[in-house]
Formats: C-alpha cells, structure tokens, sequence
C-alpha cells in the first residue's frame, strides 16, 4: 500500500526506455459530462458587463473586505452574496466550452482551463442557501446548456459543514448563522486514466488546480471575497455528495467566508435531508475501467495537513549555493496590447508552434510573466512547489536555468549550460519543446513535504502547481504568445537537467514563447 505521494511519484515515475506501449481503447471513451436524469434545471442567463480586469493587475489587488474574520467588514463595492447571474458569470469564467473537435474515433471538447490531453476529468458543484432567483439546495454545473442542475433540494448537510469548519477561518456563530454557497470542484477517475492509466492521479491534481485559479480569479473579479479550502473530511464531503468514491471525488472547495454584516435571504427551515436524498449522476456513456492505484493514493493523501507555524518554514537549500541574486522589478508596466482577463479567458489554448525566427522576448516580459508567479497570495496555507525556468533568447538575459525565490522577489542562475533542447529530450523527445522561449519547471522535495506536513501536502503541491500554471496560460494568451503545458516526461532525467539533487521531484513544466502565425 502507498503511504504518501513520494511513493506515488516513484511508481508513476517515466523512464528512458521502460516505458509499454499503450493504444486508446475509444470503444472505451469516457463521456465528456456526467448526466444528472430527471432533475429541476435552471437555465443560466447569459452573463452581460463581465469583469474587464487585466490579469497582471488581478492577480495583486486584495479584495478582500476584512483581514480578520472576527470583525464586520466595510462590504464597500464587495459582494458576498451570489446571485443567479452572479452564478452564470462564476461558472463561465471558470470553465466554459471554447472549441469541439470531431474525429472519425470520437469527440474532444475544449475549454477556458487547461487540462491534460484535453480530456476534462473535472466536474463542478455549488451548495446554494438560496436567493430571490434560485432555491436552497445542491446543484451541479451543467456547461452544456448552461444550466444548474439541482440534485437535492437541500443544501449540503450540517454533518458536510462540520467537515470544512475546522478550515474555515470564523467564528462558529457566524457559520450557524449565515449560511453561505460552497463550491466544489470533482474529479472523474477515469476520465484521465483512460489515456494516462496510473499516473492520472498527477494530471488530476493538475487539471483541478487549473480550475480552481480561474474560479478563485473570477470571485476576484466579481469582488467576492472567500476562502480556499482543501483540508476536509474527504470520507464526508464525498458521501454528502452521493458520489461512488471509486470513480469520483471531491478535491477542493471554495467557500465564502461569512459575516456578520452579511444580509442572505432567509428560507423557512426544513428537517435535514438524509444523503440518499441526493441524486446520483451517471456519465452519457459508462466504460469505466478501475485502476486501483488511484484509489491508494487518494486515499493515502486523505488525512488532515500537519500544521507548520511560520517560523518552522525554512526557506529551499538550493538558495543556499547560490548567489548574484536579480531582483525583480515591482509592478512591472503592462503593455496596452494585452488582453484583460476575460479574453485571456476566451483565447486560452495551448499554443506549441514555437519559433525561433520570431521577434525575441524582452527581459520586461519575463519580468512580468514572474510578477504573476510572485503573487503567490493562493488562498491557503500550505506547502508551495520551488519553481525554475530555462531562458533561451531573452533580450536582456543570458540563456541558461534560473532558480525563482518568490518569497524574495528576485532570481539567480542555476546552471549555464542548460538548454531548451535539453529539456525537450527529457520531455519524451518532444522536439517543439525545444524551440519555446521560457520553460518553467515546478518541482518539490516530496519527502520532505510529507514528513513535515503529512500526505495530504502531495495533494497541495500538485494544486499549486496546476495553478501557477493556469496563469502562465492566461498571462503568456494576454500577451499574445504560446503556452503548452507538459506532465509526461522522464521523471529523474529531467531532475538531473534542472540540476536538482535527487530528493526533489518534477511536478509540470510549463513552456511559452513567440509563436508562429499570430
């Protein structure tokens, strides 16, 4: 049995030359949407006046009404209460349908968050108090129509409250008394492992971690202040959703803090409802095949995160060797070009013709690109992935693997001789690889994150990674260059290119640059 996600890692880890084949089996292609039968839908009306934010400029303003959840807010132009308009905005800036593609096996839909092999495992729910437009209960996102579907007149059980409590930082009379919406994000098992078997676990982390930022960015720019919540009772959150735990699960939650001077409809009370109350979906088309691995190390990852007081936190010893530190500029200046954040949205792809005959990056969008990743403010306490990148072509830099300290704001060179291509052959031999401007590598010392904040920190590192990287989508799409994502490399060989000693672990590399044919 795995105790923890370094094990994990090691048995999903890709090797020169140990690899199987494997072929798509599409007579077994899972459904795209799961499939809520004979239910109540509320049609979503279409959003109108979305948020024109820029990116760069919402990843840095706070938001937030109050820094202590002890104290009434100054609620200003902030808005804690959601709306069904406010719903359709939330639901389409975080996951819209963008693209279809059509081939002679199957299907493939695309969307505004990134996922691994375009396959989409994710599916999203919210537990409504109720308001003028929309009733109390559970519902589930239905991207197609768009509509809510709702699956239990009830809103979600104290006995699931009681699970993200522990997490929430207010008041309990404050949570007894205003009730307020949960958003919950799933993952379908074999949606993944279909394509990527045992490893799926990796891209499901990923791919969650790709939503989460466009959801927590659009309540960000709807000024809807909340909180992040990925330590719960995953046994509760799971049985409170009627979900069969071997094919989907729950992996985060966002919540919006209560408080005291917040002003919710009130409904008449009704007994709690029992679990089975709540419907059960099924997907279109039911091929699921079981890979009991997954299964382990969800489990294995399903006890609460060790806390770890500020002063305990000790900076990475890789900085320790390093010197000629750069520091980066703050608030770097925007250029007018670039796309706000809801075109970024609408524009995301990922874009791999990279070119070398294309006009070069200047150092101040390097500068800019960093400035998203320094603004590490994720909503959570937690373990948080080391981050390099591999520069190539930079006007105002030299080439070569820098080492990030976000904390400091600032990066030195790590290693001088690293090169693109290098990565790229540690990428599978993926050659485009090869011509991209900036790779990003997010990695961590898994061991030493389990040992200090339990199994849970595999699941917090891998959601922060998928993150970061959903901004460097939207960041390098608002700044008209490419973007692709990679998960599948050979794991300790591109360890040793990054120059990484051998208790840190790859997690995703990011690559972006000019692209061919703008």
């Amino acid at each position: 049995m795995i105790d923890n996600g370094s094990q994990y890692h090691w048995l999903t880890a890709y090797t020169r030359g140990r690899m199987s084949g494997h072929q798509l089996d599409w007579a077994r292609q899972p459904a795209f949407f799961k499939d809520y039968q004979n239910v109540p839908s509320f049609a979503l009306p279409r959003p109108e006046n979305l948020p024109q934010d820029s990116l760069f400029e919402l990843v840095k303003k706070d938001f937030s009404t109050s820094k202590n959840a002890n104290s009434s807010p100054n609620l200003g132009s902030v808005n804690h209460n959601l709306s069904l308009s406010d719903l359709a905005s939330l639901f389409i800036l975080t996951s819209a349908p963008t693209a279809k593609s059509t081939f002679p096996q199957g299907e493939v839909w695309y969307r505004s968050n990134a996922s691994a092999g375009a396959l989409h495992p994710l599916e999203f729910y919210v537990s409504f108090p109720g308001d003028a437009d929309l009733s109390p209960g559970l519902y589930h996102y239905d991207l197609l129509k768009p509509a809510l579907n709702r699956i239990s007149r009830n809103p979600l059980s104290t006995v699931f409250n009681i699970a993200f409590d522990q997490s929430i930082n207010a008041p309990a009379d404050l949570k007894k008394n205003n009730p307020t919406p949960v958003l919950l994000i799933s993952a379908m098992f074999f949606r993944t492992a279909w394509k990527y078997r045992n490893r799926a676990y990796r891209y499901l982390l990923l791919d969650c971690g790709h939503a989460l930022e466009n959801m927590a960015l659009a309540l960000r720019s709807m000024r809807i202040d909340f909180e992040v919540v990925l330590d719960f009772s995953d046994s509760c959150v799971n049985q409170s959703l009627n979900f069969d735990d071997q094919r989907e699960v729950c992996l985060a939650a966002l919540r919006l803090r209560p408080f005291a001077g917040d002003n919710l409809r009130k409904f008449p009370d009704e007994p709690p409802a029992a679990e089975t109350d709540v419907s059960t979906g099924i997907p279109q088309a039911d091929n699921f095949i079981a890979y009991p691995l997954l299964n382990e190390i969800h489990q294995a990852t399903s006890v609460p995160l060790l806390t770890v007081s500020a002063e305990n936190k000790q900076p990475s010893p890789l900085f320790r060797k390093l010197s000629d530190w750069h520091d980066i500029p703050r608030d770097p200046a925007t250029p007018t070009v670039s796309l706000s954040h809801v075109e970024s949205l609408s524009r995301r792809r990922s874009r791999r013709n990279f070119s070398n005959n294309a006009a070069s990056l200047k150092v101040e969008t390097l500068y800019l690109l960093l400035d998203l990743l320094l603004q590490k403010d994720l909503s959570v306490s937690g373990p948080q992935p080391e981050i390099a990148f591999c520069a190539a072509g930079i006007e105002g830099l030299n080439d070569g693997l820098y080492l990030l300290d976000s904390d400091r704001g600032c990066f030195a060179l790590l290693n001088s001789d690293t090169s693109p291509s290098a990565l790229a052959a540690a990428a599978l031999d993926q050659r485009w690889l090869a011509q991209a401007a900036l790779q990003f590598i997010f990695f961590a010392d898994l061991e030493s994150a389990a040992e200090k904040y339990g199994p849970r920190s595999y699941r917090y590192l891998n959601l922060a990674a998928g993150r970061l990287g959903q901004r460097l989508y939207l960041g390098a799409t608002a700044l008209n260059l490419g973007c692709c994502a990679v998960g599948a490399f050979y794991d300790r060989e591109l360890a040793a290119k990054c120059s990484l000693p051998e208790n840190y672990d790859p997690l995703y590399l990011v690559a972006l640059g000019p692209v061919a044919g703008k």
